[in-house]
């Protein structure tokens, strides 16, 4: 029996997971939003890193929570592709779909709010290389406005840009689990 101390087969998997995200979101990203093929590179890295922190301080911060029992489950199910010691199977697919599910939502609404406010200082850059004037609103209010309105075309791209490469990513855990690669 060999012991895993180093998660590399994670590491790997979010690796590839994240450059799929980044292609397929910036395809979207670039046809739906109307933006060049750099602007939306840059922005589909940008937001997928940022979605990708988020969502493992929230791993990290539920895991110091977890009540103690939990904590090896969990680490075993994220970390290692393992199912440690679980005797009721019917009590844990719930509990990872619901956990799927707020992940989701979660990476929707972090990557909405990020291309909100990457778009605006697009927007205050192009607008300061037009006119070296700086009458308008200050950066700090402009990226506060950003970040608190809601642009439901924006948020519709982040959807569908998001379910096509979970998707994708989907597909291929179920491959990499079916095959054993």
């Amino acid at each position: 029996m060999s012991i895993i101390i180093f998660p590399l087969p994670l590491i790997i998997l979010q690796l590839l997971t994240l450059f799929i995200c980044i292609a397929l979101e910036a395809i979207v990203l670039q046809q739906k939003l109307r933006l060049t093929r750099k602007q939306s590179i840059e922005f589909s890295i940008s937001i997928n890193l940022l979605s990708t922190i988020a969502l493992w301080f929230v791993f990290f911060a539920f895991q110091t929570l977890a009540p103690e029992s939990q904590k090896l489950h969990l680490i075993s199910i994220i970390l290692f592709n393992n199912l440690y010691n679980l005797d009721r199977w019917s009590t844990i697919y719930p509990v990872l779909t619901l956990i799927a599910i707020m992940m989701f939502a979660l990476v929707i609404f972090v990557e909405f709010k990020a291309l909100q406010m990457f778009q605006t200082l697009l927007q205050i850059f192009s607008e300061q290389n037009a006119s070296n004037q700086n009458e308008s609103m200050p950066l700090i209010n402009r990226i506060n406005m950003a970040i608190l309105q809601s642009d439901s075309e924006a948020l519709a791209t982040v959807f569908q840009a998001n379910i096509l490469s979970y998707l994708v990513i989907i597909i291929l855990i179920v491959l990499v689990n079916v095959y054993g690669a």
